[in-house]
C-alpha cells in the first residue's frame, strides 16, 4: 500500500477519530477533544491512502531541544500492520523540526517493546529512583 506523508492534521480530523475508535482504550474520545489536542501538540505526522483518507497518525510534545514525547501512534485497524506503524515512526524521527531533539520517548505497552526496538527505540533505564507522577485535575 503506497502511503503519503501529511503534517497538517486540518482536514483529517474525522479520520483521525476513525483511527482512534478503532483501538478500544481510545474508543470514546470526542472530535472536538482530538482535534485540540493534535492542534496544541508541536508537530503531527499522518499517513493517507491513495484516496486521501488518513490511515495512521501521531503526535509529539517538544522543546526542539532536549525532549520530545510521542503519543498515540495510531493506525486504522483495516490497515493495521508492522510497515504502516515503522513508515509512521520513520517520518516522526525523520522530521526536520525534531532534528536538533536530543532524545524522542514513547511508552508502550511491554508487548510492543521488541517492536519499538527494532526501530531504533531502547528501553530507558531511569538514572535514579525517579517515579511517574499524574495529576488527573
Amino acid at each position: 500500500m503506497e502511503l503519503e506523508t501529511v503534517t497538517d492534521h486540518r482536514g483529517y480530523v474525522a479520520d483521525l477519530v476513525d483511527c482512534y475508535e478503532s483501538h478500544d482504550w481510545w474508543a470514546g474520545r470526542t472530535a472536538d477533544d482530538i482535534e485540540r489536542a493534535v492542534e496544541h501538540s508541536d508537530v503531527f505526522v499522518g499517513l493517507v491512502d491513495s484516496t486521501d483518507r488518513l490511515v495512521a497518525g501521531t503526535r509529539v510534545l517538544t522543546d526542539f531541544v532536549y525532549y520530545g514525547k510521542i503519543y498515540d501512534i495510531v493506525v486504522h485497524e483495516d490497515v493495521r500492520d508492522e510497515a504502516i506503524a515503522r513508515q509512521l515512526l520513520d517520518d516522526v524521527t525523520g522530521h526536520r523540526s525534531l532534528a536538533d531533539v536530543q532524545t524522542l520517548y514513547l511508552t508502550c505497552e511491554a508487548e510492543l517493546t521488541d517492536f519499538y526496538e527494532s526501530c531504533g527505540f531502547t528501553e530507558q533505564e531511569a538514572a535514579s529512583e525517579m517515579v511517574t507522577m499524574g495529576y488527573d485535575g
